[in-house]
């Protein structure tokens, strides 16, 4: 898969068929109530997870070379067609596999997103741990809330993750008023709470050791106030738990948010991005030879390439990336900054007074 061409896209779907053992295993009933019904309806949530996502696709084509595409727990498909229907990409180029546990639903995906890529597209009912470097984009919107375990099936994802290749997840953490009333909810059960959340994806990320960006997405839920919609979103939230808690309780919820006839919610949730990139592999690797590549790097537009060549620099010990890398002692980004002058400093410079 290393150079996208047809041979290596054919062995890859040897590996993914089904008759392998699979370890990694997403729960795609609940992950697809996300996509569906009342909430599909009136939230704004799709078209805000589009607008954030669509800017960060773009380092994944920036060539004529295949497009190699992981959509990890996709349900029916629905989302990511509406993804891929804004991008600008030749269906020639994108190849394209998912992963959904439900046979239904993944059917229902594979249908409708084979009118994106010329090439069959490849689905599995989990994902196969061992393949390595296989994808240039690896998505999961709204889906890691849910796998039973979260630091292997990340680590899989992004072992999986070519160089240079984007990793994009949503997730929503502690300020999400949802996750409050799921946590409020399991507590009156007295009950531990099952699903993950942003702030274990940062714990994740930190325990790998892997450089990440965040940000904020914001959306809206507007829909009329009645019973049976209330009682309709909580199903929603709850699954199974929502049958042992009492209606009023659970009606009482939405009672800050009702006004005029229909409740409004401003609600939040959050984006991780994780690009790898030549400039952490070069640094790794030690070899003198990556030198004037990762002084390349340090002019890419993004902050963490940025940071990680002078880091993979300092590494190497290069002196004659010195002058490349004074002028981020004033980017725009305080890390790089931070970072830089750390670095210039363990190859010896020492600013004039």
């Amino acid at each position: 898969m290393g150079d996208g061409n047809d041979g290596s896209w054919k062995l890859l779907q040897v590996l993914l068929k089904p008759s392998h053992r699979f370890s990694i295993q997403v729960i795609g009933g609940l992950v697809q109530q996300q996509q569906v019904g009342l909430f599909q309806q009136h939230a704004t949530e799709t078209e805000a997870d589009i607008r954030a996502y669509l800017p960060h696709l773009l380092v994944v084509a920036t060539d004529d070379q295949p497009i190699r595409m992981l959509d990890f727990g996709c349900g029916d498909g629905a989302f990511t067609a509406a993804l891929l229907a804004h991008t600008s990409w030749s269906p020639a180029r994108l190849q394209l596999a998912l992963v959904e546990p439900d046979d239904v639903y993944r059917q229902q995906a594979a249908t409708r997103l084979q009118a994106y890529t010329t090439r069959p597209v490849c689905a599995w009912p989990s994902f196969p741990a061992h393949l390595q470097s296989c994808f240039d984009l690896v998505l999961a919107n709204h889906v890691l809330y849910f796998v039973p375990e979260l630091d292997s099936t990340l680590a899989a994802l992004l072992g999986a993750l070519a160089i240079p290749g984007l990793f994009l997840t949503a997730m929503a953490g502690q300020r999400s008023t949802f996750a409050q009333w799921c946590q409020q909810c399991f507590t009156w059960l007295g009950q531990p709470y099952p699903f993950h959340s942003a702030e274990d994806l940062q714990g994740a990320l930190a325990r790998q050791e892997m450089e990440y960006s965040r940000e904020e997405v914001p959306y809206e839920l507007v829909f009329p106030d009645t019973v049976e919609h209330r009682l309709t979103i909580m199903r929603f939230l709850l699954g199974n738990a929502y049958h042992d808690i009492s209606q009023p309780a659970l009606l009482a919820l939405f009672d800050p948010y009702a006004q005029n006839g229909q409740i409004a919610m401003h609600l939040v949730h959050e984006h991780f991005m994780v690009r790898r990139h030549a400039a952490e592999a070069l640094g790794k690797i030690g070899d003198a030879r990556g030198i004037d590549p990762l002084i390349e790097s340090l002019k890419d537009e993004d902050w963490l390439v940025r940071r990680n060549a002078a880091e993979s620099l300092a590494r190497l010990g290069a002196k004659q990336a010195i002058d490349p890398l004074l002028p981020l002692l004033e980017d725009e980004n305080t890390m790089v900054q931070e970072t830089v002058e750390g670095v210039l400093a363990s190859l010896g410079w020492n600013a004039k007074p």
